[in-house]
This record gives structure tokens, C-alpha cells and sequence, in this order.
């Protein structure tokens, strides 16, 4: 988890995750409706991630998730990129890691595997740049910023699963 430490504490009603704005750790503290507005959507509106590692092709893992009851992350907005970036960063060493962003239906018109236009993004600087056909979106390692690669490319790429609610 990302408790900081010596939390959760629970000194004096403390019911609630709240996450300071120095830090990416959590803290317990008391809910209070002008104060922990943010954290509480925060909280509420970001998912649950893992790293699955292995040796996919953009395909497998879509596929692999999906089996797993998830999907390939859906970075869609810039607080779900913040918290994958920051969970990355904390981790310090992870493989190549799809997401589940593609421009496969036409190229240069990256969607989301729900349907939804690439809005907010974490592109590093030159991508996307398409070099042999590049349709699908990963993270690199060391840095966190977006890469397209080939839909096809196996070596070492696991992926990022958004572990879907009920």
C-alpha cells in the first residue's frame, strides 16, 4: 500500500484516506467537506492497477486482461496519470508496459480501448512518431512518458492492468 508511515493511525475519528498535496503518500484523518473534497473524489475516481508482466503482444495482453476480469490501463484523464506515474516512479524498475490506447482504426487518432479520444497524455518528446507502423501505446522504462510501438512487438512487454469493480 502507500501509507505513510505509521498510518492509518486512527488518532480521533480518522474514517478517511486523504492524500496531502507534498506527498504521494496516504494519511487517515477525519472527513471534512471543505477540506477533503478533493481527496475524497481522488480517492473514489482513480483505479486499481497491477503490473503483469510477461512477453506480450499488444493483442495477448488486451486479451490476457480481459480474462483476467480487467482491461489495459485506461490513463484518461491527468489524475490517473499522475497516480500510474507515481506508482511507477515508487516501484523504480518495471518492464515495458502496454496501455490500452491505439490508433489501429486509423492511424493518428488514438482511442482508448473504450471508445473515448485520447484526451489528456504523457507522450514523450518525438511521439508518437509512427516509425513501421506503430499503433499501440507503452511505457518504457526508466522514464514514464508514452512510446507507440508496433501492435506485434512480444520482447518483454507486460502491461498494466486496471483491475475492474464488481
Amino acid at each position: 500500500t502507500s501509507w505513510n508511515g505509521g498510518e492509518p493511525n486512527n488518532s480521533g475519528n480518522e474514517d478517511y484516506a486523504v492524500i496531502n498535496s507534498n506527498s504521494i503518500y496516504w494519511n487517515d484523518g477525519p472527513f471534512n467537506d471543505d477540506t477533503n473534497r478533493a481527496s475524497y473524489l481522488f480517492e473514489k475516481t482513480i483505479p486499481e492497477y497491477q503490473i503483469i508482466e510477461g512477453n506480450f503482444t499488444w493483442q495477448e495482453a488486451k486479451a490476457d486482461a480481459e480474462a483476467k476480469g480487467g482491461r489495459l490501463a485506461v490513463l484518461n484523464t491527468q489524475a490517473k496519470i499522475d497516480a500510474s506515474n507515481a506508482y511507477l516512479q515508487e516501484l523504480g524498475e518495471w518492464p515495458h508496459l502496454w496501455i490500452g490506447l491505439t490508433d489501429e482504426a486509423e492511424e493518428g487518432q488514438w482511442k482508448w480501448i473504450t471508445g473515448e479520444p485520447l484526451g489528456a497524455d504523457n507522450w514523450r518528446p518525438g511521439e508518437p512518431n509512427n516509425l513501421g507502423n506503430e499503433d499501440g501505446a507503452a511505457i518504457y522504462q526508466p522514464t514514464t512518458g508514452w512510446w507507440d510501438k508496433a501492435l506485434d512487438t512480444k520482447a518483454s512487454f507486460g502491461y498494466i492492468l486496471e483491475v475492474l469493480e464488481g
